[in-house]
């Protein structure tokens, strides 16, 4: 008889003798609570310094860079590309953060001096 060898709750299993078989698979009732109970934390505020900030325009996309070395495009990421307007400082960037982990892949001021051209 094989017994569960962390003593988990596991039910014990007979194995056939002179068979050299595995024995079949154990049935654990092991039950595993939270170290921490989540309801008892408290909310923290997070900042994501948009707040001083205007959304001028929103929409969703992938956002790719050219890899020289492989000569060839590769995606940085997919989300929300935003152009915001900083309410006191009147400055304008484009702010790209990806889809889950909304992490940012893009953050560039937009200055009256840039110009928008087309690769070819």
């Amino acid at each position: 008889q094989l017994a569960c060898p962390l003593d988990l709750g596991c039910h014990s299993v007979e194995q056939e003798d002179g068979d050299n078989a595995p024995a079949p698979e154990e049935e654990c009732q092991a039950e595993f609570k939270p170290q921490v109970d989540l309801s008892q934390l408290p909310e923290i505020e997070v900042k994501t310094m948009e707040e001083d900030e205007e959304v001028l325009f929103k929409m969703r996309a992938k956002l790719f860079r050219f890899d020289k070395a492989a000569n060839e495009w590769k995606e940085r990421g997919t989300g929300d590309v935003k152009i915001l307007k900083h309410k006191d400082s009147k400055k304008i960037r484009v702010l790209m953060r990806r889809e889950k982990t909304l992490k940012i892949c893009a953050n560039h001021f937009i200055t009256e001096t840039a110009k928008a051209h087309r690769d070819r």
